[in-house]
């Protein structure tokens, strides 16, 4: 009687061992995982070998870090099109800002060339009021192109008279 109890007690002792290993290996994978993942390695996966809760645990274990991975890898192409964005905003910025200062230069040449020509309309006015105070026999003389010439319209010595007032 005690060899058959000693030989319950060691297959016992074995189906206890056995049960064990089934439970805290997986365990242990699920574990190793989760500790990669608290490390920021989201690569992880664990394999799932049985349908009881330790099965199930491991396979939404993989499914959270897929998850989370999937939502990474998004966000590192939304930065680096934001970068991008950025970079591209800025490069149009420094275009308009030189733009504005061509403009800006432009604007300068041209009010300093409608001054210019304020001034010579003033300068222009100025001596078409001179001209109009003088005696009419006085500008004939000053006009250009009209030196040498009599006041009177007697041109000289070969003035022939104009054949309309002698008619």
């Amino acid at each position: 009687m005690l060899i058959t109890l000693s030989v319950g007690f060691l297959f016992a002792a074995l189906l206890g061992w056995l049960t064990v290993g089934r439970i805290t290996r997986p365990l242990g994978e699920v574990s190793a995982t989760l500790t990669r993942v608290a490390d920021g390695d989201l690569t992880g996966t664990v394999t799932v070998r049985s349908r009881d809760e330790v099965g199930a645990m491991a396979g939404s274990l993989n499914r959270a870090t897929g998850s989370m991975r999937g939502t990474v890898e998004a966000l590192g192409t939304a930065s680096h099109s934001l970068a991008a964005a950025a970079e591209q905003m800025s490069t149009t910025s420094t275009q308009i800002a030189s733009s504005s200062a061509q403009a800006s230069g432009q604007a300068a040449s041209v009010s300093a060339a409608a001054e210019e020509i304020s001034r010579n309309v003033d300068t222009v006015s100025a001596g078409s009021e001179e001209m109009g105070r003088l005696d009419p026999r006085d500008r004939a003389e000053r006009q250009p192109g009209r030196r040498g010439r009599r006041p009177g319209g007697h041109h000289g010595r070969d003035h022939q008279p104009d054949r309309r007032e002698a008619r």
